[in-house]
């Protein structure tokens, strides 16, 4: 039997040979909540109680187990009783303010100090405790003027100065809150909290080193402390050493006994560290935990979207929304989800419930920009970005979405500019490269193209439409070799990608493999039927082959779905002209010339029409 078994049997005994005695069973009651059995200590206390009710420090020491056990609202009975049996006595009063404010109850609190101070105004920690209470009300300033009366009444007490610098810090206070924390490491060197602290008063100066070898000696001191192990790992988050900040914080949820802040920073450097799984198990965890809590609902939709869980993300966006439908992030990821699921109306709903909300978030602004592009609204986009790049010049995203709206209003040169703008603030958008490689091939412009689609392929060589878009172009240049290895590897990464058979189609002409070239054209024919540059091309082909007759129709058909375009009225004029249709050829020439003056290679046939004898071309 070792002395703690010893000492409770000798409690058990003078409880058994003294039954009615309450001290023995106060003595009993107090050695079994130094064992961290409350249950038991608070039957003994009630029993002590019940013998002798009228001893207030029975009723102060049962309310303490109370609160342990977190029954805060029977301690501040209890409490209660202490104070009516003896008011004068400030210790009650303390004690039962502390029970209010972990019952949340601040202003009470507060009422439970002012008595505990006007009975006993030298007294120190009701000081302490009444400036805990009024900062957890928000009221700093004369949470400050209490921690500096405690601080007057005991200038050695580390944990008073330690106090008062956090009160200091929340009024931004840093440098008077700094000299607070040193006196208080002074005074107590070993006190790794006091450190912790220290840290992030000096996070907030700016001075990050210092604030990291502060929290590096409070892990020193306390290394099974997870408030150290926390604030390194933020600290390290927020200067982007995020390799670091995860070994920090796995340690931090290793060892708090509510590790909720800890995952939730962890799962936010998951994310930046390109872990998505990972971090959606963090934030499941949180929102397990507390269901009612709309940001792990964002975090963990945010981390299903970088997984490419689409159900799943839009189903925890919704729930974020859903508990709190004023939280304008929240609505503005379940946009970006909406509008990246294809859903582009819905998703111009959530944004404008997000700008609706909170109208300086340039993100919000942004996604609405892309949402009202999906649904076909130019104007209204440009609108959008032109107002996220006003709060944020130097967002590229925006500055990448007027150059797309630009380009939908067919203002090529802004829109040109645009893209230039969002590639000199982010060089690795690949995005914004793709939109001025499409806005060059469209003005023919197809070597700055090619270099504008090869910069993409650099940064995104996963994404099968650039490759296929630099094939094209390629193929436009003549470089059918190069284009159908670039054809090739977009097949590759995405078989069913647009445009595919097209550009290949394209590349084999180039090369003057005729038969190989129509037959992806009729490919591309079949899957997309609507599309006049299919059927433009699919015509230029049949010319080469000699059959003038399949060429026109193929050209009646791009012109029926593009009358406008003076690429195919020139296609025409060549397949009439094989004819020998060379009247018709010679108006439809003139009307490719008025349909796109300028163009060199239509007015080239326009000449050679109108040069050549009544027949042949």
């Amino acid at each position: 039997m070792d002395r703690g078994d010893e000492a409770m049997a000798a409690y058990d005994e003078a409880v058994r040979v003294d039954p009615k005695d309450s001290f023995w069973h106060v003595q009993r009651a107090r050695f079994l909540a130094s064992l961290g059995r409350g249950g038991d200590a608070l039957a003994a206390y009630d029993e002590a109680v019940r013998l002798e009710p009228a001893r207030p420090v029975v009723h102060m020491e049962r309310g303490e187990i109370l609160r342990s056990l977190d029954r805060n609202g029977e301690a501040v009975a209890a409490y209660d009783e202490a104070v009516r049996l003896d008011p004068k006595t400030s210790l009650w009063h303390t004690e039962r303010g502390a029970a209010l404010l972990d019952m949340g109850l601040g202003d009470e609190a507060i009422e439970s100090y002012d008595e505990a101070v006007r009975l006993e105004p030298e007294y120190a920690d009701a000081y302490a405790e009444r400036g805990s209470a009024l900062a957890s009300l928000g009221r700093h300033d004369e949470a400050l003027e209490s921690y500096s009366e405690a601080v007057r009444l005991e200038p050695e007490t580390a944990y008073l100065h330690a106090e008062r610098g956090n009160a200091l810090a929340w009024l931004g206070r840093y440098n008077d809150a700094l000299e607070s924390y040193d006196e208080a490491v002074r005074l107590e060197p070993k006190r790794a909290d006091v450190r912790v602290g220290r840290g992030i008063v000096l996070s907030s100066l700016g001075r990050n080193d210092e604030a990291l070898e502060s929290y590096g000696e409070a892990v020193r001191l306390d290394p099974e402390g997870a408030d150290g192990h926390r604030e390194r790992g933020s600290l390290l988050h927020r200067l982007g050493r995020n390799k670091e900040a995860l070994a920090s914080l796995d340690r931090a949820v290793e060892l708090a006994d509510d590790p909720s802040q800890a995952l939730f920073l962890r799962g936010a450097v998951l994310l930046i560290l390109s872990r998505p799984g990972r971090a959606a198990r963090d934030f499941r965890s949180l929102a397990s935990a507390d269901p009612g809590s709309a940001d792990a609902r964002l975090m963990l939709g945010i981390a299903y979207g970088l997984r490419g869980s689409e159900k799943r993300a839009l189903a925890a966006l919704k729930a974020a929304v859903r508990l709190d439908p004023r939280y304008a992030q929240a609505r503005a990821a379940y946009g970006q989800a909406l509008l990246d699921a294809g859903r582009p109306g819905q998703a111009l709903a959530e944004y404008n419930e997000a700008v609706g909300i909170d109208d300086s978030d340039p993100t919000a602004h942004e996604g609405r920009g892309f949402a009202l592009l999906g649904t076909g609204k130019a104007r209204g986009a440009l609108a959008a970005f032109a107002r996220a790049a006003k709060i944020d010049p130097r967002r590229a995203k925006a500055h990448m979405g007027r150059g797309l709206a630009l380009t939908a209003a067919g203002k090529r040169k802004r829109a040109l500019a645009a893209f230039g703008r969002a590639v000199r603030l982010e060089p690795r958008l690949g995005a914004a490269h793709v939109g001025m490689g499409l806005l060059l091939f469209r003005s023919g412009r197809m070597k700055r193209a090619l270099a504008a689609f090869d910069r993409a392929a650099s940064i995104e060589p996963g994404d099968a439409s650039t490759h296929c878009m630099r094939g094209r172009v390629l193929a436009e240049l003549g470089r059918g070799a190069e284009a159908l290895a670039a054809l090739d590897k977009a097949e590759e990464l995405d078989s069913d990608v647009d445009d595919l058979h097209l550009a290949r189609g394209i590349a084999l002409h180039a090369m003057e493999r005729f038969d190989k070239a129509l037959e992806s054209l009729d490919r591309a024919v079949r899957e997309a039927p609507e599309s006049s540059a299919v059927h433009y091309q699919r015509g230029m082909v049949l010319i080469a082959l000699e059959r003038a007759a399949d060429a026109l129709e193929a050209l009646d058909e791009a012109a029926r779905i593009d009358p406008d375009s003076g690429q195919v009225a020139c296609g025409r004029a060549m397949a009439l002209a094989d004819l020998d249709r060379f009247g018709e050829a010679r108006a439809e020439a003139d009307k490719a010339v008025r349909l796109e003056p300028g163009d060199s290679d239509i007015e080239l046939v326009r000449r050679t029409l109108r040069n050549a004898p009544g027949g042949g071309r």
